[in-house]
């Protein structure tokens, strides 16, 4: 995993060590880190995650701990602002959730979709995520920062049954076909997870989006997706379509 120095010293007030020094604390108490590379102003750290830690330390946040606990140093308290509006209903059915033990989303309307602020282009470019726009960048953003994934949906593009949008979780049809926001085609098979809506597949659950419901600069109303899916279940389809992502 790449991890970027100057992003995890935003977590702290007080300075921490020198690149090296603290490569050399986590390699000896925690994980190992494979290579220091310079970015601009900035140390890029590769760390081996190992399997056993992937679930609290396969983000900054979880590195930051670790290193407030090996350091004996306090973390700064994250303060957040929530906007809270009146919830926009939609469908939501999860066929078997062994697979999908927890689907939540969230629509959020009048927004505008544009370039990101340099900041944030940069952190994201620092840990080799390509800037998208600003709405799949903050997205992209909380994944690398707290370790859960997130996607974003054009809810104008879900199919509806009457006025409300749909997200169905379910196996996809043998054979069924999506396009990935990279442009592949992808021929399904009925033991793989899809994100859906009352048609046709959406994305590729944990691994890929489609691009039926892309956000794009028309984009005025989005749905955001939160999960948590069986990691077996990705870590085969993942190696079966031979797709790899962050």
């Amino acid at each position: 995993m790449r991890v970027s120095y100057r992003w995890l010293q935003s977590f702290f007030s007080e300075p921490l060590p020198l690149p090296e020094r603290l490569k050399e604390v986590l390699t000896m108490h925690s994980f190992e880190v494979e290579s220091i590379e310079e970015f601009y102003s900035d140390a890029i750290f590769e760390i081996a995650i190992p399997p056993n830690r992937m679930h609290d330390c396969l983000s900054h946040a979880g590195i930051a701990r670790e290193i407030s606990i090996l350091l004996r140093i306090t973390p700064k308290e994250s303060v957040y602002k929530v906007y809270r509006t009146e919830p926009i209903p939609f469908l939501l059915e999860v066929e078997d959730p062994m697979l999908c033990r927890r689907y939540i989303g969230r629509i959020v309307d009048s927004i505008e979709v544009k370039e990101s602020p340099v900041w944030l282009k940069e952190r994201l470019q620092s840990v080799g995520q390509k800037s998208i726009n600003n709405v799949v960048d903050a997205a992209n953003y909380v994944m690398w920062e707290m370790g859960q994934p997130l996607h974003v949906f054009d809810y104008d593009k879900l199919e509806k049954i009457g006025a409300q949008g749909v997200i169905r979780v379910r196996r996809a049809e043998e054979g069924e076909q999506v396009t990935t926001l990279d442009d592949r085609e992808m021929t399904l098979t009925k033991d793989m997870l899809v994100i859906a809506d009352a048609v046709s597949p959406l994305a590729i659950a944990g691994i890929k989006g489609g691009k039926k419901a892309e956000v794009t600069y028309e984009t005025k109303k989005v749905l955001l997706e939160a999960a948590n899916f069986s990691p077996a279940e990705i870590r085969r389809t993942s190696k079966k379509l031979q797709l790899r992502t962050d």
